[in-house]
């Protein structure tokens, strides 16, 4: 009798223990609340404060350009969270009110945002080709409609740091972008044109002395030379110019 009772308190008892368990295993899961997310232990933030004047202050390397990529407050769900690609490589899923910061090689550059609804992992779709230059930050609007639908526009300096100021730093993704190993930047030298060599030049020098007897008559009473002499006049005057 004994030993039915103990076999029947045991099978009552392991029931409840397994209930209990994964009752902390769901308690676990579920503490989403607010930037916060935990997972079987794990906690981590989808979002954190961060002063981009600090970020922006840093300088960038002269083979390396520096990228700011905002998002305003749409409100949509979460699946219209836009991918950001740089070269084929996955930046973050940016959701909205956040931004992100990254460094990439400078010279032409792929960049594109595409919804995470879509499901399709193209991290080329509508990519378009930027030219950047090193040492320089470079900022760009993304904008997401209810469909998924995704714009992605250059905008100036003075536009980003209005966007920024409400704006949180989007940390519980892991960059892909690799700038490790930028090439260096080329260099493009515009050619020298030399300056034209001047040849000064000197009068002939004559060897020896040279003395030429010339006569012209005249007319009588009349200043007018004769014709036999013009030939005479005109063997002088080209020697007075070679000499």
């Amino acid at each position: 009798m004994k030993k039915v009772l103990k076999k029947y308190i045991i099978a009552i008892v392991l029931p409840i223990t397994l209930f209990g368990m994964s009752s902390c295993v769901m308690t676990d899961s579920a503490n989403n609340n607010g930037d916060s997310r935990r997972i079987d232990g794990v906690t981590w933030s989808n979002q954190i404060n961060s002063d981009i004047n600090t970020i922006l202050a840093k300088e960038v390397a002269a083979d390396k350009a520096r990228l700011v990529f905002i998002r305003k407050n749409d409100n949509h769900s979460e699946q219209t969270s836009a991918n950001i690609a740089i070269n084929n490589r996955f930046q973050v899923s940016l959701h909205a009110n956040n931004y992100t910061v990254v460094e990439s090689c400078a010279g032409i550059n792929q960049l594109s945002a595409h919804a995470t609804g879509f499901k399709n992992n193209n991290l080329l779709a509508d990519k378009q080709d930027y030219e950047l230059a090193g040492a320089q930050t470079y900022f760009f609007h993304i904008n997401m409609n209810e469909k998924g639908q995704s714009t992605l526009e250059q905008i100036t300096y003075n536009s980003a740091l209005p966007l920024l100021n409400d704006k949180r730093y989007q940390s519980h993704q892991i960059s892909r972008v690799v700038p490790n190993n930028c090439p260096p930047p080329v260099i493009i030298r515009q050619p020298v044109t030399p300056a034209p060599v001047v040849v000064e030049t000197q009068a002939p020098v004559l060897a020896k002395k040279v003395t030429i007897d010339l006569e012209v008559l005249f007319e009588t009473d009349k200043s007018i030379v004769r014709p036999e002499y013009y030939s005479k006049i005109t063997e002088l005057a080209e020697f007075m110019k070679q000499s």
